[in-house]
């Protein structure tokens, strides 16, 4: 039987915040795959009891807005991993008392905000003597290690483009989300080192993802905008979503119509259609048949071009195994990669560029040829 305890024990181990989600369960799944046996988080202990009666694991129970009961539970963990959404909403408590307990601090975001916010923290987390990397999912690990794969092969790059595609399985909802809760608002980009709203289809072109055909992207406000800033220091950023024509027509409306799309009923509206479209995310059938692919691009101001492209898991699957593949860099003390981490890092600067090659089924191609539209 599960030990199904509320309280603390002075064990070292790993913490998965947000267990019971459908992104939490997933990364639980895999890390008792790999042979952990991590503690589950979460506010609600009725719904981390199947959870832990499955696997045989200890349940620790935080509200975040209960200060005391995030730091006891914190306070059980070498490292946590954060899959609570939408995680500007929840790091804040986690960090801080990762800083206080010694324990490294990992999540799944891909929000820019939270890069930048944890960012400042860099100061702190070295006085702490503990690491935190955001974005160790789908939103940011493979792309990530592309701009610093990219970077090293053109060290003169003054542009970075990136983007992502999913099939099969499809899109995480949190990527979606992302970029359908941007409209009326436009995507972000990064010119000459400073962060800029621009509309959507100012940036729209055309990437040979898969090896075959061009498909259609258009610029959304993905966390590489931030994340691969520091990870490279390359000042003009751009990051697309490859999309269909119906994708297209509503990104163009919202440009369009920044007013009305920005109304709360509209969003809703939004919401919903993702949720239908999408669900809660797929069944393990998709999710093994599904995969997800990765591209990047860099320029340099003499015209040099160097493109590269990732072949991946789906993006779930692919969340899970990034996410465990890093808590255990941390948490075996045989694996240098990991070790004598302190302060703010991306993924690619915490375990190199290669690290996305670690992850079952994945491949590393270079391109020679990429091709740029002009909006019409």
């Amino acid at each position: 039987m599960p030990n199904n305890s509320t309280s603390p024990t002075n064990n070292t181990d790993l913490l998965i915040y947000g267990a019971n989600g459908y992104t939490g369960q997933l990364i639980v799944e895999q890390a008792v795959q790999q042979g952990l046996k991590p503690i589950l988080g979460g506010r609600s202990h009725e719904k981390l009891v199947p959870i832990a009666a499955k696997y045989g694991l200890k349940i620790l129970v935080a509200d975040l807005k209960q200060r005391e009961a995030v730091n006891d539970m914190v306070l059980a963990a070498d490292v946590l991993i954060n899959c609570a959404g939408p995680v500007i909403n929840t790091f804040e408590p986690l960090i801080e008392a990762c800083m206080k307990n010694g324990c490294h601090y990992l999540d799944i975001t891909g929000e820019i905000a939270v890069f930048e916010k944890i960012a400042t923290y860099d100061y702190l987390l070295e006085r702490a003597g503990i690491v935190a990397i955001p974005g160790m999912g789908f939103d940011v690990v493979p792309t990530d290690c592309l701009a610093v794969y990219l970077k090293n092969k053109l060290p003169s790059a003054t542009h970075l483009n990136l983007g992502v595609m999913g099939f099969g399985g499809g899109f995480s909802q949190g990527t979606v989300n992302t970029a359908l809760m941007s409209l009326g608002y436009g995507s972000v980009v990064r010119r000459n080192n400073q962060l800029l709203t621009v509309p959507h289809t100012d940036y729209l072109r055309e990437i040979n993802f898969e090896g075959k055909r061009p498909r259609l992207a258009v610029s959304v406000p993905l966390a590489d905008v931030s994340s691969a800033w520091y990870s490279t220091d390359i000042p003009n950023i751009t990051t697309f979503l490859g999309i269909n024509n119906t994708l297209l027509r509503m990104f163009k409306l919202a440009d369009g119509a920044k007013w009305l799309v920005r109304r709360k009923f509209i969003k809703n509206i939004i919401t919903s259609m993702t949720q239908k479209i999408y669900g809660i995310g797929p069944n393990e059938k998709n999710r093994q048949r599904g995969n997800s692919l990765a591209w990047g691009e860099v320029t340099d101001e003499n015209g040099n071009l160097v493109s590269v492209r990732l072949i991946l898991p789906e993006t779930y699957t692919l969340t899970a195994l990034t996410a465990i593949a890093g808590a255990k860099k941390l948490l075996n003390k045989t694996d240098n990669s990991g070790q004598n981490l302190k302060g703010f890092f991306t993924p690619a600067q915490a375990f190199g560029p290669n690290f996305i090659l670690e992850i079952p089924n994945t491949i590393r191609e270079d391109l020679t040829q990429s091709i740029q539209i002009k909006v019409g």
